[in-house]
Formats: structure tokens, sequence, C-alpha cells
């Protein structure tokens, strides 16, 4: 018998995560047009739209989700019920607020993570106040300022540009 001739690889890979490591997970796309995903070996082929659908289904459970735990006291039936109408319900403006739920959470950690910073820099100013400067490392708390100064100005900046937009 003779041996199966090797066949000629026509996907284009669009993203390794470590490049030159060819175990590592990596994105491509078919001669075909097909998406693929590749983790660990085993891979996954779909067409963009499948994979849109899987994306949108995905959300779609997690809002059922949600659902379910507020009709959870209802008996089976009633629950069922209401579940079924809320997935009919799902809209994709449903689906575009909680991306937009998402986006405001992740913008307020880090509001609240500069808040944390530039209360920091309050105290400290406060405490160098009651010593009255005396013992005080100028350096590192000009240092911590400007750098408290400098994240408030970009978050004030991208605030500033986004009421422009919308």
């Amino acid at each position: 018998m003779s041996e199966p001739l090797a066949a000629r690889n026509t996907d284009r890979e669009l993203w390794r995560e470590n490049p030159g490591d060819y175990y590592s997970p990596s994105i491509h796309v078919t001669e075909g047009g097909g998406i693929g995903f590749d983790v660990g070996g085993n891979v996954v082929v779909k067409p963009l739209r499948e994979w849109h659908r899987l994306a949108a289904s995905e959300l779609a459970w997690k809002i059922m989700a949600k659902q379910e735990a507020r009709y959870a006291n209802l008996p089976t039936s009633e629950r069922e019920a209401s579940l079924q109408k809320a997935l009919e319900s799902t809209t994709a403006d449903q689906i575009k607020a909680e991306d937009e739920v998402e986006r405001l959470r992740l913008e307020n950690g880090h509001l609240r993570d500069v808040l944390e910073q530039a209360n920091d820099m309050c105290r400290s100013a406060y405490q160098i106040a009651e010593r009255r400067g005396k013992n005080t490392a100028w350096p590192e708390f000009m240092a911590k300022l400007g750098a408290a100064l400098s994240n408030q100005h970009q978050t004030l900046k991208v605030g500033k540009h986004d009421e422009k937009t919308a």
C-alpha cells in the first residue's frame, strides 16, 4: 500500500497566542471562508454567521438565567410559561442593553480606581498638613501626586469626549 499524500494547508492564520508556537491557541480562516479556533489541537470551524448566532444565543441564555431567578418562586407551569414569554421577548435591544450594562460596569470600576487614588492623595496631603510638612518624602509624594493628577486628567478628558459624541 502506498502512503496517503499530505494535504496542502490553505488556511490563513489571523492570530496565534504565542507566535511561532504551533501548539498554542490560534484563529484562522479556511479556504471556504469558515472561521476556525484551534485550542489544544481541537479545531472547531464554523461559518461566521454561525459563530455570531452562538454568541447571540449565549447572551440570550444569560438573560434567561436572570429571568429564571425572577420567576423562581412561581409554580412550575407558571414559571415555564413566564420563561417562554421572556425568551420570546428577548430582543436585540435587550442584548444591546446587556452589553451597555457590562460596559458601564467596567467604566464604573475604572472610575472607582481613579477616585480611590485621589482619596489616597487627599489623605496623604492632610497628614502632611497635620505634620506641617515635617518628615515628608517630598519626591515620592510629588511622583504619586503627579500620577494621580494624570489619571484624573485622562479620565476627565475621556468623559468630556464621550459627552460630545453622545
